[in-house]
């Protein structure tokens, strides 16, 4: 499992959830923006 916010440079700033099944890495479809401030923010993934 790999979740949180990747920023890297001015042009990614998107939120990783990676599941790791049977050796292959799947990635979630939906593309979720984390913000670039001063400030701190707090990222929760609930898995169902």
């Amino acid at each position: 499992l790999m979740f949180g916010p990747d920023i890297c440079g001015p042009g990614t700033k998107k939120v990783h959830v990676i599941f790791n099944y049977k050796g292959k890495n799947l990635l979630i479809k939906k593309d979720i923006r984390c913000k670039d401030d001063v400030y701190t923010h707090l990222y929760t993934l609930i898995v169902r």
